[in-house]
């Protein structure tokens, strides 16, 4: 039954298509047995987060145990926010501090100027930077170790 204008493959897909659609309407999905009553029920908070399980100690980042180009960890997060901080008080402490720590022992012969450098560079009106230079903190703490006890005020108090 090719009519005069129709090409030739025409019909085949017409049947086709109505095949599809038997299929499809034989095919409903049966709702299973709705629940009577209120599908909405109010659920006290306390008994919302007795349900949550919340693990603040899960990190989904995992710490890399040693330095990426194997100098130091401040380093590698001055390397890494360089492209991602593009705020005047980041790139100003940036500056100071990457030629200053190229290396773990010229990083601990530095180490009171490049914290002092960080912790004047946080401020309230930097706060685009806040992020970065907090991050460098805590990179310049795993570089250091122990010997990061004596700056533990003076973050604090920043």
């Amino acid at each position: 039954m090719h009519g005069p204008n129709l090409p030739p493959g025409v019909d085949k897909s017409r049947e086709k298509a109505e095949r599809m659609l038997e299929k499809m309407k034989g095919s409903k999905k049966k709702l299973g047995k709705q629940r009577k009553g209120n599908r909405f029920q109010f659920i006290p908070l306390k008994e919302q987060l007795d349900v949550m399980d919340i693990d603040v100690y899960r990190n989904t980042k995992e710490l890399d145990s040693i330095p990426s180009s194997g100098s130091c960890f401040l380093y590698d997060g001055l390397v890494y926010f360089r492209e991602l901080c593009l705020h005047k008080a980041f790139l100003e402490a940036h500056s100071k501090i990457f030629p200053l720590c190229q290396s773990l022992p010229q990083l601990l012969y530095h180490k009171q100027f490049i914290f002092d450098t960080i912790i004047d560079s946080v401020d309230v009106s930097n706060h685009l930077s806040i992020e970065a230079l907090m991050f460098c903190i805590s990179q310049l703490s795993r570089d250091l170790q122990e010997d990061f006890m004596e700056f533990i005020e003076p973050t604090f108090a920043a």
